[in-house]
């Protein structure tokens, strides 16, 4: 028995003095994660929202291309009769698009113009329609306006008490766009899910384009904003020409380059302007027939629905909406922290112009990366999430416009392989010494989680 004990206590020691030389020298320690982590049992709760804005015209057909681009939601406007000129809706085209959208599986937004009070236009017709998501207001231009977007909440919740209130906030002469954020957040922030913000960066047509310099600056404040209040942010890309011109037609990359760079920055949404091209007579001065989105009218003959056409801009937003969508539930998953940005060693683009390093949340470093390289113009969107893995969001920031590449070096702290998502699929990557090295296409962007 004694022998028998003897052989266990000296098995024991064998055991402790491996686990010390393992402890001491054998394996590296380490505060960050090193599973890799799965996220498949959010599949189905965290998607991205993906907004269509100007409806098209309220027949199935329309609304089910809608869904099958890839979208979420849609904005439910004045077109086609949904408003009498009394500023009234007209219930059944209004009952008609919410009806498709409940059918397709759309959370539908009916739009209300800016400074008009709902407690006299909204009934509760749709209380029984699933595709009902609330109302929406575009840019309010007064502190007056505002206020009445917040009687409007207060009556909306009153007649339906789950349903959401959404505005695209813009500048107001007078303020500065902080001053008209911290506004609609005092006045409403504890009452509304979302904060939109649009910007239209792609400037030019022709042989020429510049990104809008002061895209980063605006898109790094409404960010800023989101993870202060908790409020969503919802972010606009460009997915046509306008203003006369001066907003050039967008491609592929200039859509994709669009949505990754608002992920960069913590968007839980993006919304498309527009879906419907709105070049529909009388014209304001801002579009015209030439200006062509994802859904184009027949213009001779504007009540022919059928003749409606899809354009080669609404298969490339189906294209990177599926895209974006198929890591959603991974990204949405991380909070953002801050941005990174880089000028590239050739920077054969001038978006670098949009960089600035008083932003609230600019990052020059951040501990887990210990450099970082690129030939054009980059940026890296810095998260976490709830169990401490860090998440990176890089972007290629040149101007898709001129078609170039960029390779990108980063250099990871505690690192051994990383996982990454790119171009709609999921990679593990062994790492030599932590360096992650990838050529990125003209607007691509990807996610990458470092594992130690």
């Amino acid at each position: 028995m004694k022998k028998q004990i003897k052989r266990l206590i000296s098995i024991l020691l064998v055991v402790m003095s491996f686990t010390l030389i393992i402890g001491c020298g054998g394996t590296k320690n380490t505060t960050h994660p090193t599973a890799i982590p799965s996220y498949e049992a959010y599949k189905q709760t965290r998607t991205l929202e993906l907004m269509a804005f100007w409806s098209p015209p309220p027949t199935y057909q329309h609304y089910e291309w809608v869904k099958e681009c890839g979208f979420t939601s849609i904005v439910i406007d004045r077109k086609y009769d949904c408003w009498l000129r009394t500023g009234q809706p007209a219930l059944e085209p209004l009952k008609n698009a919410i009806s498709y959208c409940s059918a397709v599986g759309l959370d539908g937004y009916i739009a209300v113009e800016r400074g008009w009070y709902i407690s006299d236009k909204l009934t509760d017709e749709f209380k029984n329609e699933e595709g009902f998501a609330g109302i929406y207001t575009d840019e309010p231009t007064s502190r007056d306006q505002i206020d009445i977007i917040a009687d409007n909440i207060r009556y909306l919740k009153t007649v339906y008490p789950d349903k959401e209130y959404s505005t695209t906030l813009t500048g107001i002469e007078g303020l500065t766009i902080q001053e008209v954020i911290d506004y609609y957040v005092e006045k409403v922030g504890d009452k509304v899910k979302w904060v939109n913000f649009d910007f239209y960066p792609l400037i030019g047509r022709g042989n020429s384009s510049e990104i809008g310099t002061d895209w980063l600056r605006v898109l790094d404040t409404y960010a800023t904003t989101s993870v202060k209040t908790g409020i969503k942010l919802m972010s606009y890309i460009a997915t046509m020409s306008y203003t006369s011109g001066t907003r050039r037609r967008p491609n592929e990359a200039d859509l994709r380059y669009q949505s990754y760079v608002n992920l960069a920055y913590g968007a839980k949404g993006i919304a498309h302007f527009c879906y419907t091209s709105p070049g529909i007579p009388p014209f304001d001065g801002e579009f015209s027939i030439g200006d062509y989105a994802l859904l184009l009218p027949d213009y001779e003959d504007l009540e022919n629905y059928e003749n409606y056409t899809r354009t080669d801009t609404w298969y490339s937003a189906q294209k990177v909406n599926e895209e974006i969508a198929s890591f959603a539930n991974v990204y949405l998953s991380y909070d953002w922290v801050g941005t990174i940005c880089n000028k590239g060693t050739d920077s054969a683009t001038t978006a670098y112009k949009c960089f600035g390093e008083d932003y609230n949340n600019q990052l020059l470093s951040h501990e887990r990366i210990k450099s970082f390289s690129s030939t054009e113009d980059m940026i890296i969107g810095c998260m976490k999430d709830k169990n401490g893995y860090d998440g990176f969001m890089v972007v290629n920031f040149s101007d898709p416009y001129y078609k170039k590449s960029n390779s990108i070096t980063i250099d990871f702290d505690d690192t051994q392989k990383a996982v990454v998502y790119k171009s709609g699929e999921k990679k593990i990557e062994a790492l030599s010494n932590g360096r992650f090295t990838a050529t990125l296409d003209p607007g691509e962007g990807i996610f990458i989680i470092p594992i130690a």
